[in-house]
């Protein structure tokens, strides 16, 4: 009763006294059933105890189960370690893949040189009103010209800014190229994707929107439209009941058409690989951003990197002075690193980190 009973509160009006709940959607006639056997009555004040629901967990097994046992991961000390291989024996020996090249050869894709033409990408921005400073830019050539990047920016720094410019840059590449290219903005909520508004600042890039580039932000079926959002942008997700539009979308990834911004939390990235039974693990994304990466544990990261395509970017940002992923249970000794920040993760496999301090000033991008 316990589960079936569980609901989620969506909406309080403290003034009137009212709160708006939506019951479990496996039994949605659950609570007025039990108001017609006279079993219960919600007339009345009633206590309404809290159900915690672990949906993170099956999303994360799936993802891993999906990426497997590579040769890069068994051949590591530490995810051997982690996973309880201390002594010889092996289990099956999976395929590599690029997350699987992200998570274990971080190294080799910081060092892999990415080929674009930097200085004309700069020169268009600029002379379309794009600026950043000296250390931003240092940044933002970093991020497009390497295949993983880590971006240290504090508060006031205008991380953000960089960030948009970066995926300004990329589109305006791939448009002067001809070629297709898939971006995945990602963030640990929706209210810290809000902020980067990454995918808005593409709609207004120089010169008016490419003919064929597509934005949205993915949305929870759980979660009411936001009305700073434009209904353009909006793109709700029920992977049980996928719409039309997210359906288009998924194609749309799977062909490679075009010029396409996605901004997803992590949990709705995976929500769009596995809508319609698929695979945890698609290359969807040619250019993937992590933004607020030192508050999102390296479990919840898996989730977009699992969608990253061969030959795939990934720009990870934040700040690993700022408060860390808060867990229940301390990690076992010698394997912080491998549950604690995904920033302070790919960081370590790597030999250079990009961090910039300049406080900037002028017009938001």
């Amino acid at each position: 009763m316990e589960a079936v009973t569980g609901i989620r509160i969506v909406g309080l009006d403290r003034d009137a006294g009212l709160i708006a709940v939506l019951p479990n959607n496996r039994y949605p006639a659950m609570l007025d059933e039990l108001e017609q056997q006279g079993l219960a009555d919600f007339s009345q004040d009633v206590v309404l105890d809290p159900v915690w629901v672990d949906t993170f967990t099956k999303k994360l097994r799936e993802t891993l189960h999906a990426i497997g046992d590579p040769p890069n991961a068994r051949n590591n000390p530490l995810v051997r370690r982690a996973v309880g291989l201390a002594t010889s024996r092996r289990g099956r020996q999976t395929p590599g893949s690029p997350a699987a090249d992200l998570l274990w050869s971080g190294n080799a894709l910081a060092n892999s040189v990415v080929a674009r033409n930097l200085p004309g990408i700069r020169q268009y921005l600029e002379q379309n009103g794009l600026s950043l400073n000296q250390s931003q830019w240092v940044a933002w050539e970093a991020s497009l010209g390497h295949r993983l990047q880590t971006v240290w920016g504090p508060p006031g720094t205008g991380k953000s800014r960089t960030l948009r410019a970066v995926v300004i840059g990329a589109v305006v590449d791939a448009v002067q190229r001809n070629v297709s290219l898939r971006i995945l903005v990602c963030a640990p909520t929706l209210q810290r994707l809000g902020q980067c508004s990454l995918g808005i600042g593409v709609s207004h890039q120089p010169d008016g929107p490419h003919p064929d580039l597509h934005c949205v932000r993915i949305r929870s079926s759980y979660r009411p439209i936001d009305p700073n959002i434009p209904n353009a942008l909006d793109l709700e997700l029920n992977k049980a009941n996928p719409s039309i539009g997210v359906q288009q979308l998924r194609r749309r990834l799977q062909n490679r058409v075009g010029v396409t911004v996605v901004g997803a939390t992590t949990e709705q990235t995976h929500n769009l690989l596995v809508t319609g039974n698929d695979s945890a693990r698609q290359e969807f994304f040619d250019f993937i951003i992590l933004d607020e990466a030192s508050q999102v544990d390296v479990g919840h990261a898996i989730l977009p990197f699992a969608s990253l395509a061969a030959d795939g970017v990934v720009v990870v940002a934040g700040d690993p002075r700022q408060l860390p992923p808060i867990h229940q249970a301390k990690a076992p000794v010698g394997l912080e690193a491998m549950v604690g920040s995904v920033y302070v993760f790919l960081n370590n496999s790597i030999r250079f980190n990009q961090p910039f301090w300049r406080r900037t000033t002028g017009p938001v991008v």
